[in-house]
């Protein structure tokens, strides 16, 4: 039986000098050659942690939640409601609105706050906060790590032409979809943001959108063209899959360069633990989807 040992955050994670002279130097290798990288959990530096799904389904909501390895885990619920056109100048585009919830829950030297999100100004639903929030005590880590996730979902699924819009309407200037995307992060051991973009993307992929019916009263004179319009319950009536263009996916690496100068190469993890993400210089996270296209 295998078991998990909950990590010592309360100290905002930071490292020792000795373990970080041991990470880098276990990163870099002692020479130019691959095999010479160590890593604390045995994987090959371009080797990823075994990846596990679980997936729930109900009337209008799909939930899935990821887990990398033993260490970290984040889980996407997705939903839907009718509203009417948010841009008056674009009647047929629907909407995509992402929350992000980093909190003790990930983390014990995290702050419990509001999630964040990009809903606009009257939009925020389920006490959500708007825009890139978060109070003065939260801490600066949990902050940045929160608007990264936000925005790499944001280029990843919204700007990378992932979702089409315009299949979210339901009846021209009248009524379209909007979905609502909400992420948490249940565990951060390291790598948060592939796990919360595999979550979000295999949730919206798992999700079906309800039938609508449109019809019945045509005559009312306070809203001349509006037709009663009713949500058909998924028992009733087979949804339908959301119309993605492709499945977009990322992978993150961890960079080490030589901090003596001797030498430009840098040594590259994949998939990096909380550890190494600490010890790091930087981190690259790629946006791809199958056919090797950038997002």
């Amino acid at each position: 039986m295998q078991y998990i040992i909950p990590r010592d955050d309360t100290s905002s994670r930071s490292l020792s000098l000795p373990e970080r002279s041991f990470l880098r130097s276990a990163a870099r290798g002692s020479s130019s050659s691959a095999g010479s990288i160590l890593r604390l959990d045995g994987r090959a530096p371009s080797e990823a942690r075994p990846i596990r799904l679980s997936f729930s389904r109900c009337h209008n909501r799909a939930e899935c939640t990821v887990q990398l390895g033993n260490g970290t885990r984040s889980a996407a619920s997705v939903r839907a409601e009718l509203v009417p056109p948010p841009n008056a100048d674009r009647p047929n585009d629907g909407q995509v609105k992402f929350g992000v919830e980093v909190g003790p829950m990930g983390c014990m030297g995290y702050e419990n706050t509001m999630p964040i999100s990009n809903y606009a100004v009257g939009d925020a639903v389920d006490g959500g906060q708007l825009g890139s929030g978060g109070g003065g005590d939260v801490p600066y880590i949990q902050r940045l790590k929160s608007n990264r996730i936000l925005r790499l979902l944001e280029r990843t699924l919204l700007i990378g032409g992932s979702i089409d819009a315009e299949a979210l309407c339901v009846q021209s200037g009248v009524w379209v979809w909007r979905l609502h995307v909400d992420v948490s992060l249940l565990d951060d051991g390291g790598n948060a943001m592939d796990a919360c973009v595999l979550a979000a993307v295999a949730a919206l992929r798992h999700y079906r959108l309800p039938e609508v019916s449109i019809g019945g009263d045509s005559d009312d004179v306070s809203s001349p063209g509006h037709q009663e319009t009713n949500i058909i319950h998924s028992d009733d009536r087979e949804p339908t899959p959301l119309p993605l263009h492709h499945t977009p996916l990322t992978s993150t690496f961890a960079l080490f360069a030589d901090e003596t100068g001797t030498t430009t190469a840098v040594s590259a993890l994949l998939d990096p633990f909380d550890r190494e993400e600490l010890a790091c210089d930087g981190l690259l996270t790629w946006s791809y989807n199958k056919y090797g296209e950038m997002c």
